[in-house]
C-alpha cells in the first residue's frame, strides 16, 4: 500500500524539482533597451620585390594598399529592432603583368556597401514583420561598375528568445557562493539585473559606449547592483572579481544556447546582381518555423523546419536565398554567435535549377557542468532539382566537450551521412590537450 503513495509523491517530487529548474529561464526577457555604435578604421599596406633566376630577367614590383571603415549603429527594444551598416573600402594596386591579363599599370578599385534590417512586433510577443536589405557597389577602373542588392521583407508570429545568460549569472553565483559573499542564490529581482548587465555587455553595448573601459563599468556596474540590492556587504576583492571575468571570457566555461519560445515566418527574397556581362534576378519565396525548448538549466533543444520555392527562372550560376528572423538581429549582433543553431539550410550550390528545398533539424543541447557538456544533431534535407527525382540527405552526430580548467581539454565527435548516392559515411574524432606547466 505504502508503494501507491509514494509513486505520485515521487513524481511530485520530481515535477516540483522540474519546475523550480526552470524558474530562471521562465523569467528571463529580453532588456528593455541596448543601443550603440562602433567604427572601425583599417588599413593593410603590402609590397613585394622579386627576380626571376635568368640572366634576362628584371626586377619586378607588385604592391596593394587598403584603407576602410565601417560603420555600424544597432537599438534592440522588446518592440523594436534595428541595425544599419555601412562599410567603405578603397584599394590601389599594381602586379607583375605575367599575374593579370591587362598590362601592368596601377589600377584602384572603390567598395561601398550598406546593410539595414529591423523588426517590429505589432502585436507584443505574438505578431511581427521586418525587413532585411543589403546592396555592394564596386567600382574598378578598367572594369564596369557591378553592384549586388538584394531585399527581403518577411512576416510572422510568435517570439523566440536566446536565454543562456541565465547560466552566464548561474556562474557569477557560484563563484559568489564559493567565495563566501553570499549563503544563497540570488532572488528574481537581482537575477533579472544582472540578465540585462550581462545581455547588454553580450550585445556590445559596454564597448560601444566605454570602449577600452567596457570591462571596468562593467564589473563597477555589477557590484553597485550587488551593494545596492544588498546582496553582499562590501566591494568583491581581486580573486572574486577575476574569476568572475574568466567565467565570462575563457572558452573553456561552456555555454550553449538556451532557445525558448516559437516562431512561424513568411519571407520573400529578391536579389539582383550585374556584373557585366553577367546579369540575374532571383526571387524565392520561404516558409520557416522555430521552436526552442528548455528542460531545465541543463539540457535545452531547438527545432527549425523551412522550405523555400523559387519563383522565377534562377540563373545557372546558382541561386541563394537567406533566412532572417528578429532572433537572428540579436544573434549576430552578439559576442557570443549562436545563430548557425537556427538558420535552416536553404541555400542552392552548384549552379542547377531547383524546384524547391525544405531542411528540417534539430540540436540538442546538456551541461554535466559548466566545464563538460554534450551536443547532439541531425538534419534532413530534401531539395528536387528540376527534371530530376526529388533528393533525401540524412546528418547527425554529437560531440562531447570536456574540459578541467588549465589542466585537460577533451573533445569527441561521431558523425554520420547518408543521400541517394551515399549508403552510409561514418566518421569519428577527438582532441586531446594536457597541459603540463
Amino acid at each position: 500500500m505504502t508503494k501507491h503513495y509514494l509513486f505520485p509523491i515521487a513524481l511530485l517530487f520530481a515535477a516540483s524539482i522540474n519546475i523550480y529548474s526552470q524558474d530562471p529561464i521562465k523569467d528571463y526577457d529580453v532588456p528593455k533597451i541596448s543601443e550603440g555604435t562602433t567604427l572601425e578604421i583599417s588599413g593593410k599596406p603590402h609590397f613585394n620585390l622579386q627576380k626571376e633566376k635568368n640572366d634576362t630577367a628584371e626586377s619586378e614590383y607588385a604592391y596593394e594598399i587598403n584603407l576602410g571603415a565601417s560603420f555600424t549603429k544597432w537599438r534592440f527594444t522588446p518592440s523594436l529592432d534595428y541595425t544599419i551598416s555601412a562599410t567603405l573600402s578603397g584599394t590601389s594596386y599594381s602586379y607583375p603583368e605575367s599575374q593579370i591579363i591587362d598590362k601592368n599599370e596601377n589600377s584602384s578599385r572603390l567598395l561601398f556597401g550598406f546593410t539595414g534590417a529591423g523588426s517590429k512586433y505589432i502585436v507584443p510577443k505574438h505578431l511581427y514583420f521586418g525587413m532585411h536589405s543589403e546592396g555592394f557597389l564596386q567600382a574598378e577602373n578598367h572594369h564596369k561598375p557591378s553592384y549586388i542588392f538584394t531585399f527581403s521583407p518577411y512576416v510572422g508570429t510568435g517570439r523566440i528568445t536566446n536565454a543562456f545568460v541565465v547560466n552566464e549569472a548561474s556562474n557569477v553565483e557560484k563563484i559568489l557562493l564559493k567565495r563566501g559573499y553570499i549563503t544563497k542564490g540570488l532572488d528574481k529581482d537581482t537575477r533579472t539585473l544582472l540578465n540585462n548587465l550581462l545581455d547588454r555587455r553580450n550585445l556590445g553595448e559596454y564597448r560601444s559606449k566605454y570602449r577600452d573601459n567596457a570591462e571596468i563599468q562593467f564589473f563597477g556596474d555589477a557590484e553597485a547592483l550587488l551593494l545596492n540590492k544588498g546582496i553582499i556587504s562590501g566591494p568583491l576583492n581581486a580573486a572574486a572579481t577575476m574569476e568572475i571575468y574568466q567565467s565570462l571570457t575563457n572558452n573553456k566555461y561552456i555555454l550553449y544556447p538556451i532557445f525558448k519560445g516559437y516562431q512561424f515566418q513568411a519571407e520573400f527574397n529578391y536579389s539582383q546582381r550585374i556584373s557585366n556581362p553577367y546579369r540575374a534576378f532571383d526571387k524565392a519565396i520561404s516558409f520557416s518555423a522555430l521552436y526552442g525548448h528548455p528542460f531545465g538549466l541543463r539540457t535545452s533543444a531547438v527545432f527549425s523546419a523551412a522550405v523555400v520555392f523559387p519563383i522565377n527562372e534562377q540563373d545557372i550560376n546558382g541561386f541563394d536565398p537567406q533566412f532572417h528572423s528578429p532572433i537572428l538581429l540579436r544573434e549576430r549582433q552578439s559576442l557570443k554567435k549562436y545563430s548557425d543553431y537556427i538558420t535552416p539550410d536553404i541555400y542552392f550550390v552548384g549552379g542547377l535549377r531547383n524546384d524547391y528545398k525544405a531542411s528540417l533539424s534539430v540540436n540538442v543541447f546538456h551541461n554535466f557542468n559548466q566545464f563538460a557538456a554534450v551536443r547532439g544533431f541531425l538534419n534532413l534535407e530534401g531539395k528536387k532539382q528540376t527534371d530530376i527525382d526529388p533528393e533525401f540527405s540524412l546528418y547527425g552526430g554529437a560531440e562531447l566537450q570536456f574540459y578541467i580548467l588549465s589542466k585537460l581539454s577533451v573533445s569527441a565527435y561521431t558523425d554520420v551521412y547518408s543521400s541517394r548516392t551515399t549508403s552510409y559515411s561514418i566518421s569519428t574524432g577527438g582532441f586531446i590537450t594536457y597541459y603540463i606547466f
